[in-house]
């Protein structure tokens, strides 16, 4: 109803009042495919236990541009904007009384599986940040293998990371060996750029090579054994982990 003055303006023979209702229709036509568009989005958040907040508040802008119609509208009927403003602000009004106003906050932040990935994120970080600067510690020795085992030997572990972030009590359970693992490595990383120029440096790379293999072995058995001990499919963990190193494959 609020646009049927807006058709008579193409009537009156005047240009400029033509164009100005057929802005301001393609303005009104934006601001209702926001208002849906926010409703959708709306429902799907109040079907779902965890949701994030939209990231631009659709219904509250579409009646926004909807109270700036009104305003506009009434200003070629009234003096001053007193009246103009007030039918705007009512306009407004009455269209987040009739659709809502737009979800504000996050919704199960405290659900297990969101703190799960929120942890998993930490460790993630914590741990890559480390494996890396011990990457980049051998590297500088020159070696391909061993620059290719130490880096195969960190997408593994970090692709089990991420494999096993959606379950609180699985990464309670691999947070530890995580630890070790990590530590591990490390150590071994110091000692074979320490005996980098020590007449016993072959043995320090062929005990570097073999002590990294062993350990991702048992790393990764250790976290496969936790999953499938929890009832997650041998099978689903394998084509998550398949899944997860495609990226990392193809970027190196």
């Amino acid at each position: 109803m609020s646009s049927a003055p807006l058709v008579l303006w193409f009537f009156d023979g005047s240009a400029t009042r033509a164009a100005t209702a057929a802005v301001l229709l393609v303005f009104m036509g934006l601001a209702v495919k926001l208002i849906s568009r926010g409703q959708q989005l709306h429902r799907a958040f109040d079907a779902s236990a965890i949701a994030q907040r939209p990231r631009l508040p659709r219904k509250a802008l579409g009646s926004a541009m909807l109270g700036i119609v009104v305003f506009l509208l009434a200003g070629h009927q009234f003096d001053g904007v007193g009246i103009p403003t007030l039918l705007a602000l009512t306009a407004i009004a009455l269209c987040l009384v009739a659709f809502g106003p737009d979800p504000h906050v996050d919704k199960g932040t405290d659900h297990p599986v969101v703190v799960a990935r929120a942890r998993a994120r930490v460790m993630l970080a914590e741990t890559e940040a480390r494996l890396n600067e011990a990457a980049a510690r051998v590297s500088a020795i020159g070696d391909e293998r061993i620059d290719r085992v130490t880096a195969s030997v960190s997408s593994a572990a970090l692709s089990l990371l991420r494999a096993s972030a959606d379950a609180p009590e699985r990464l309670d359970e691999i947070a530890g060996p995580l630890r070790s693992f990590t530590n591990i490595v490390v150590r071994e990383a110091d000692r074979l750029v320490a005996a980098d120029d020590d007449e016993h440096w072959r043995f320090a790379r062929r005990r570097y090579l073999a002590k990294l293999r062993v350990l991702s072995e048992s790393f990764e058995s250790r976290v496969r054994g936790v999953a499938v001990g929890q009832g997650r499919d041998a099978f689903d963990l394998e084509a998550d982990l398949l899944i997860d190193r495609m990226p990392h494959q193809r970027a190196a």
